[in-house]
């Protein structure tokens, strides 16, 4: 193997472990699709797409599950707007997110899982530079 082919492939093997270790699961999104029973390709489809599968109610249960672990929902529900304007703080000046936030804090759903599909819709409707869906998966760590 020639010295260009070993470094295209070492790149390419790069690139691949780049993209698989985007869509791994954290401990927590683990332990939400054993407690839910959520099947984790659609989970893993979700973070890949960034997208929301509110029409799904065990994907629901699994994105609740994971905010109540984050924090940004309690055991009832009930949003902690001041850990989701941290997440949103961090790509909008503090005067911007506060607006964000009061669009959406009227949300509510009938179930934990409701409310954090209607939120973070809310959120994407209102936060046209943030792709609010990457933000809220593995604890806001980015």
């Amino acid at each position: 193997m020639t010295e260009k082919m070993w470094k295209t492939a070492v790149l390419i093997a790069l690139c691949w472990l780049s993209i698989v270790a985007v869509h791994e699961l954290d401990e927590d999104e683990r332990a939400c699709v054993h407690e839910t029973g959520v099947s984790e390709h659609l989970v893993r489809e979700a973070k890949r797409e960034h997208a929301v599968f509110g029409d799904n109610s065990k994907y629901k249960e699994f994105l609740s599950c994971c905010w109540k672990r984050y924090g940004y929902q309690d055991e009832n529900g009930e949003i902690n707007w001041e850990m989701v304007r941290s997440v949103i703080g961090r790509s909008y000046n503090p005067r911007v997110a506060i607006k964000i936030i009061n669009k959406c804090m009227n949300v509510k759903g009938i179930t934990g899982g409701d409310t954090a599909v209607l939120v973070l819709e809310c959120l994407d409707d209102h936060a046209p530079n943030l792709h609010t869906v990457h933000h809220f998966y593995s604890g806001h760590k980015d």
